[in-house]
Formats: structure tokens, sequence, C-alpha cells
């Protein structure tokens, strides 16, 4: 099509010589995402101008689109131009770029394990972040339905959002771990007291509150194992509504994240004065209040890393052309919530929630320790909760004794015989902990645990999880057609030789090795993206 508007050009100048050629030719830019859908809501695009119109393109645009200048310049008789002082060098010219905590491997590992979750529930969609609860770097941040930003408008622009931090919801169980955290830190209540189980039914005004497992007797730890509704009101009304609503905004809760991306929610939470006796006992199992994924999960760091809450991180630093830091993000903690005493035991009531008689046995891990809690909450439909339209989640880190990852896992609406987060999340984390544990170097320290039961599956759907294991997104063709994907450099520092040769033959590159024992600099430098074959030293 190119060439014919050239050619009709050519012949309208030849056809009349003396009028100015109307056709002219101009060369665009395009934006090139050579991942395609990995992170596609968080990165975001740009539209034709250059103009970043969603996701991290939009929040930094100024940084990333290239400089204009205004110069000097000459003219000749005939219509030739030069600039007086030269043309500007490259780096004048170019945008920064952005160091993101994303880590490719990790994000890649969380997208194919939620999208064939899904697939089996036939769920209607679901999310999941992972995190480093020591940093607060978000490690992954995945969705689905996700879209290709190379490709966007075939997408829905509701796919567009990024939904961890756009989207409220009721969090159900997942608030119980807090809850006790929260009276074990005000001395309210003892880790192993035990509390009355009223046989699954206990009435609060005019309400009944329900167990889906009743029990005569429970501890407090176990109140989390057996997420108890019954236990969980006992809990808050030992603690009082003035404390928990206390508890609940130091833990972040009805306030944004500061994560630095446009339309992120605060969520509600009432405060006390509003509060009757039912609000304080459905706020105890998490009712009627609602909070964004990223606030629950780094609700969930502060537990994880002995009571600090950290501030979610997505970009470390912003650099120049040659590598210069332009402008640098350290993590920074914003308060302490907790004390370590209260940490350590709701994590000792996390770890029996993925115990043998817990509700979440699917989300252990082989090898480590795992402290996590489900949840299965129902919608609000019509001003009134739906049974068949629910929520599952799990809301975890691994390894329990050191935690090297926090994750946050959803799943919405999947159909009725998987409607539990034990059944239905749990497995997600587990399969992203059982594969990124490994990567990032971390030992299996425990005897104990095993890898999570998968679902039941049929068998288009099982041959595909299958075919999707099988092929990793960085063997898949790149996005620009006829040139092969590049890879992502990991960061190997500090992992011993041995390790690292196995890593670097998978991701189908070269290596070679001066000196012996642990890796202490390499070249290229992590998240650099590079050619298959090439050489690291």
């Amino acid at each position: 099509q190119a060439e014919a508007v050239k050619a009709l050009g050519k012949r309208m100048a030849e056809a009349h010589p003396k009028k100015t050629n109307p056709l002219g030719l101009r060369r665009e830019y395009r934006r090139y995402y050579p991942h395609r859908s990995l992170a596609g809501a968080l990165l975001g695009f740009t539209g034709i101008d250059g103009n970043g119109l969603e996701g991290l393109e939009r929040e930094y645009d100024r940084y990333l689109r290239g400089r204009e200048y205004v110069v000097d310049g000459l003219k000749d008789a005939v219509g030739r131009k030069a600039m007086e002082n030269g043309s500007l060098p490259a780096d004048k010219l170019s945008g920064y770029a952005l160091d993101l905590t994303i880590d490719a491997r990790i994000q890649e590992i969380t997208e194919r394990h939620l999208t064939a979750q899904i697939e089996a529930t036939e769920a209607r969609g679901g999310l999941a972040i992972v995190m480093d609860p020591q940093t607060g770097d978000i490690l992954a941040m995945a969705q689905t339905p996700t879209f290709d930003p190379n490709a966007f408008r075939e997408a829905s622009p509701r796919d567009w959002r990024l939904r961890s931090v756009t989207d409220v919801l009721e969090p159900g169980s997942t608030i119980k771990p807090f809850l006790v955290a929260a009276a074990i830190d005000q001395k309210k209540v003892h880790a192993d007291a035990v509390w009355n189980g009223f046989k699954g039914r206990m009435k609060v005004g005019r309400k009944w509150v329900e167990d889906v497992h009743p029990e005569e007797r429970l501890t407090t730890l176990e109140i989390l194992q057996k997420s108890s509704n019954v236990g969980a009101v006992q809990v808050a009304q030992k603690l009082g509504k003035e404390l928990w609503y206390r508890y609940m905004r130091a833990f972040g809760l009805g306030d944004t994240t500061e994560l630095g991306l446009r339309g992120e929610r605060r969520g509600s939470v009432r405060p006390p004065e509003v509060l009757g006796q039912i609000h304080l006992a459905t706020y105890s199992y998490g009712y009627g209040f609602d909070a964004t994924p990223i606030q629950m999960v780094r609700a969930m760091g502060a537990i994880a890393n002995g009571g600090e809450l950290m501030r979610p991180r997505i970009v470390r630093s912003i650099r120049s052309r040659d590598g210069k830091t332009i402008e640098a993000f350290p993590p920074r903690s914003i308060r302490r919530v907790i004390g370590e005493v209260a940490t350590k035991e709701v994590t000792r009531g996390l770890v029996m929630v993925t115990g043998e008689d817990g509700t979440a046995r699917r989300a252990r891990v082989r090898g480590h320790l795992v402290a996590g809690k489900t949840g299965t909450s129902r919608k609000l439909v019509g001003g009134a909760y739906n049974r068949s339209k629910v929520r599952t989640t799990f809301l975890g880190f691994v390894p329990a004794n050191n935690p090297r990852l926090v994750a946050y896992i959803l799943v919405d609406e999947p159909k009725n015989k998987y409607r539990y987060g034990g059944v239905v999340a749990a497995p997600i984390f587990s399969q992203i902990a059982t594969e990124s544990l490994p990567y990032l170097g971390v030992e299996a320290t425990e005897p104990v645990g095993e890898t999570a039961e998968p679902l039941a599956l049929d068998d288009d759907v099982a041959a595909d999880m299958v075919n999707r294991q099988a092929r990793p997104w960085w063997l898949e063709d790149s996005v620009i057609a006829g040139s092969k994907a590049h890879r992502v450099v990991p960061d190997l520092t500090g992992m011993p030789l041995a390790s690292v040769v196995g890593r670097v033959a998978e991701l189908g590159l070269q290596i070679r090795v001066e000196g012996s024992g642990l890796v202490v600099s390499q070249e290229p430098r992590s998240g650099a993206l590079v050619a298959p074959d090439t050489t690291m030293v």
C-alpha cells in the first residue's frame, strides 16, 4: 500500500510539474512490547503519538518519552537544512528507563498458573499479587482476562484497568489473622485461650452467626485453622470496636498504598462511632467493609516481616540512557503495626491453616512451611448476598520461618463445585511458590509439607496446562515477526555456581566463569533483555 501511494504521488508530480506534490511521506515510530501480554495491565500502552495512555506508561510518561529541542539551523537556496552547532547527541534526545521490581520469570509463573486455574474452574476471572515482605517489592502482578499492549484495541477497555488497585471487595475470612494479631498484641486474648464454639451457631443481636465447620470448643489459633466466624466474633468483642478500627487503619485499610498508580482506591472502613454490635461481628469475619487486593497483600506482609507495614514498590529507580540513576525509590517502612510476639503467634496459627486439619492443605509447598489464610466471600447482588456468586481467596507467605514471598490470590465466581478458597485459590499459591522459591535460590529446610493436590480437570484443560508448562514464555516467538524473543537476565549474585550453570542453560544463554564459589558480579546486569546465545560473564 505504501509503494502504491508513493507511485501515485510520483505520477501526480510528473503530470503537474509546476504544482507542489500533494502527497507527503513521514516515518512514524511505534512502541513494541516484546513479551506481549506479560504484565500487560501493569505496563499499559502508548497511543500512536507516543503518549502514555494506561498503566506505567501513563504514570511515568514524562520520564519515558523522548525529549524535544528547538535548535538554530541554516537553510540554503535549494532548501537543504543544517544545524549550526552540529547534531544533538542521542542521550539528549532519549527518554529515561524505569527499573521495575517486577521479576519477569515470577510474573510468567504467576500468570500461567492463575490462567490455568481460571480455565479449570470456569471462573469469571482472577488476579494474583506476589510481594517481597521485607522490602515491599512487587515481584508479580497478574490478572485475567489480560491483554496484549501491542494490540490493546482488540481488548475490552474494562480489561485495561489494573484490578489489583482499582477493585474493592469484602475480604471475608482473610481478615481474621489481623483481628487475632490485634487482640494478642493488645493482650486481650492469649494464643492458646479456649473459646466456646457454640456448635457453630451464635446469636448477635437479632442475627445468627454460623460456621461451616461446627466446633464445641476451640483455641484462639484454631479459630484461624478452622476459619470460625463464631470464634472471630468473640475475639472482636474482647478487643472492642475502637481498638479493632484502630488496628485496621494501622494495617493500611481505608487508605491508599501510595503505589503511584492512578485509579487506586482507598476502600471503606467506617469509624467506630457508627458501628453497632452486629457491625463489629461482621467486621470480624470480613463483611461490611471493603479493601483492595494490594492493601491485603501489604497488610499480610506486615505479619510476615515481624510487624512493619512497608510501602509497596513497583519502580526501583529511573535511569538515563547511560545507566546513571536520575531518581531512586528505596524501600520504605511506613510504621510498625504490631509487635514481634503477636506476629510469631499468628504465624503459628497460619501454619496450622495449611496443616493436616486446616482449610488450606492445598497451599502446601514441599520442603517449606507455609503460613496462610483462605477466604470465601459471597458477592452482593441487588442488595442481597448471592450464595452462588462468590470470590475465593488465599493470602499467605512462605517460608513461614523466614518469609521471601507473600501472595494474594483471588478467583472470581468459580463454578459451584469449586467455591472454597482452600480448593481453588490455595493451589495457585502452592504452584507459584513451588517454582519461584528455587528460582530465588531458597533451599528447602522442612521435611513436612506436600505440593498442592491439583483439581480434577477434564482432558482438554489438562492437556492445555501441560502444553503451557512445557513451553515457557521465553521460548515463544517474538511479537516482531522474523525475530527471536529476547531473554530477561535474572539476578544471579550471591548464588553458588552449581545453581547458576543450570539457570543460565535453561534460559538458552552461554556462560563464562571467572573464579569459584558464589557469584559476586555479573554482566549483563539483572533485568537486561538479551538475545539467545548471549554469553554471560
